[in-house]
């Protein structure tokens, strides 16, 4: 691993005077996860997860970059091994990081970009890389096949054995044209299929005997990839992130049998690409204002979308464009229900959910956090209106002190509502009154005709 430190001197008329040793954090790569591939619709199962694990290069640099200063540290790292994570020590701010594994129409490992934002603190914190891609993923079961070659425009290419030889396998470039044969290891007779791959979408072929024994009768079919068939029972870790319709990178995490995000919403745009919004600072509003989809930064201020992410209106969540990456959605009262639940009721919901670090609940709010489940909520608040003359005022209530999410369920209209929705607020003993009920399922108030709050997402069933 490759280290570039700096040490800054400035140079006086007469002297030479050594510049104030600035604080150094100690930054711990804990490992690189890489959205998980999916299976094409078979046998009317869609979107099954493949549980094939990347292969990667050898060697990648990563870049960190501090924003202040526009100083760069680069790291060399074996992006297949992390059972001994990378330290990194870096002076202390606020850091983007980078790297990108180029590839070609077809490669043996799997091609990759990395890139992201975090903050260098006092101490020693983990950081946890995240990959996209925008190749497939082909593979052949070994077991019949004697080889295996592809072609792709004029390019034309044995494929290797994967490092357990049981498996053919290749990353392929997305939205090309491949035509795959596959010779038969019994009768030396060759099979092929033509097809058009979709980023990050596993193919896998087997030929199959139709006669079981008889290899007269063969067939070259599609399955699903059985990785515990191929490999063992090797445990294979759960797919950690998702992007939205902008790119943005998420973390995800399973609790119980939800799967959730682990972080605030932030995109701008609906799934289908469409703009939402963005509501401008200003000291006063008028309810025209408010008649659309919109969403604000928290304090006017872009920077907080990362880790705090967006606040947005209910007209957001009740659009049918979905504010949530596509396969994703806005969760029901009964979803919250369910994972309140789960984590033993409404305070150790709460405790369980929340994150401890008290830059972003403000002491005592962070009292009893632990974020066990892996939630990560965060002390976002929220913005309402208040009603003034004609006009309204608008604030941001409650950051570091309290959480605040839409729910897609609709509560009782009222003669000023007429769309209202249902919400989860959480908090502890000594958050303001707003969220001291630790976990709160709630509908909005007359004089929250025009409130924003934040939305988490769920993975669709």
């Amino acid at each position: 691993m490759k280290k570039l430190s700096y040490i800054l001197f400035a140079f006086l008329i007469g002297c030479q005077v050594m510049e104030e040793e600035k604080p150094i954090g100690t930054v711990s790569l804990t490992g690189l996860e890489v959205m998980s591939f999916s299976h094409p619709e078979i046998n009317a199962r869609q979107n099954a997860r493949s549980g094939w694990q990347h292969i990667f290069p050898e060697r990648i640099t990563l870049s960190f970059q501090q924003m202040e200063s526009g100083e760069e540290t680069y790291v060399d790292l074996d992006p297949n091994n992390f059972e001994q994570p990378y330290l990194v020590q870096l002076v202390q701010g606020q850091y983007s990081f980078s790297a990108k594994v180029e590839g070609g129409l077809m490669e043996d490992y799997l091609p990759f970009e990395i890139n992201g934002t975090f903050v260098v603190e006092n101490g020693s914190q983990k950081l946890l890389l995240e990959g996209f891609t925008n190749y497939a993923l082909i593979t052949v079961d070994a077991e019949t096949a004697e080889e295996v070659r592809l072609i792709a425009s004029g390019e034309e290419k044995l494929l290797p054995l994967a490092p357990q030889p049981t498996v053919f396998y290749q990353y392929l470039k997305e939205n090309e044209d491949y035509t795959l044969e596959v010779r038969d290891k019994n009768s030396e007779d060759q099979y092929t299929e033509t097809l058009s791959v979709v980023e990050r979408t596993h193919y896998h072929f087997t030929l199959e005997y139709a006669v079981p024994g008889n290899a007269n009768v063969v067939e070259l079919l599609m399955r699903e990839f059985d990785f515990d068939y191929y490999f063992g029972t090797v445990e294979v870790p759960f797919n950690s992130i998702i992007r939205d319709i902008e790119g943005n990178v998420y973390k995800v995490v399973k609790i119980g049998n939800q799967t959730w995000m682990a972080e605030n919403l932030r995109t701008s745009k609906y799934c289908n690409g469409d703009d939402i919004k963005m509501q401008e600072e200003k000291l006063r509003f008028s309810w025209e204002d408010h008649l659309e989809p919109a969403y604000f930064h928290i304090n006017y201020d872009l920077s907080m979308d990362v880790p705090y992410g967006k606040l947005y209106n209910n007209l957001v969540v009740l659009d049918e464009r979905n504010i949530c990456p596509c396969d994703w959605e806005v969760p029901t009262v009964g979803d919250w229900e369910i994972l309140r639940d789960y984590l033993g009721g409404p305070e150790a919901a709460s405790n369980k959910m929340r994150n401890p670090n008290p830059i972003f609940w403000a002491p005592p709010m962070n009292e009893n956090a632990t974020n066990e489940s892996g939630f990560n909520a965060l002390g976002t608040g929220f913005f309402i209106q208040e009603f003034g003359d004609d006009l309204y005022y608008g604030n941001f209530f409650n950051i570091q002190e309290g959480a605040t999410w839409w729910t897609s369920d609709m509560a009782e209209p009222t003669p000023v509502n007429s769309n209202p929705l249902n919400f989860v607020a959480i908090g502890n003993a000594h958050t303001p009154f707003y969220f001291r009920d630790f976990f709160r399922i709630a509908n909005s108030r007359s004089r929250e005709v025009y409130a924003y709050k934040s939305i988490r997402c769920i993975k669709k069933n």
